[in-house]
């Protein structure tokens, strides 16, 4: 997956509602069970867009610690947000978003690299808005692996 080219997007600002906790570097392993703690649930968002579902990383300390949330993209924030999720403003503006098939055990790697490597050789900086992976439906999703997408919010 290294060395897989963003495309450059603009996106107005949007919102996410997520099912979120807190991760370090150290206890990122354990965001899957996120994952399946949201399909478990089952729980209802209003307004989501259904095409996609949505990882996002946010409130990044600097030091390795985050908050991350498994929810949908919404068209529209609720009067009232369910119990157990919460809203994330995503900031309008250009993402590099980085497009891969693969099994969902690669997007670590690729995150390391985008972070390490593409941001240090692309002349680009971090906004400081959060970071979204977003999981379209697609016909290629099954055992062999799944399309995801990294969407990075950028300055040049």
């Amino acid at each position: 997956m290294k060395g897989v080219e963003p495309e450059l997007l603009e996106m107005p600002a949007r919102h996410a509602l997520v099912r979120a906790r807190d991760y370090t570097m150290e206890t990122r392993s354990e965001i899957p069970a996120l994952f399946e703690a949201f399909f478990s649930a089952n729980a209802e968002i209003p307004n989501a867009e259904i095409d996609a579902l949505v990882g996002v990383s946010f409130d990044l300390d600097g030091k390795g610690a985050f908050r991350f949330g498994v929810g949908r993209i919404v068209s529209s924030v609720p009067d009232t947000v369910p119990d157990t999720m919460e809203a994330v403003a995503l900031g309008a503006g250009t993402y590099a978003v980085f497009r891969a098939f693969g099994p969902v055990s690669d997007i670590p790697a690729l995150f390391d690299w985008i972070f390490t490597t593409w941001f240090a050789e692309s002349g680009s900086e971090m906004t400081g808005d959060p970071v979204f992976e977003r999981y379209p439906n697609n016909p290629r999703n099954g055992d062999g692996g799944m399309v995801f997408e990294i969407w990075a919010p950028i300055r040049r």
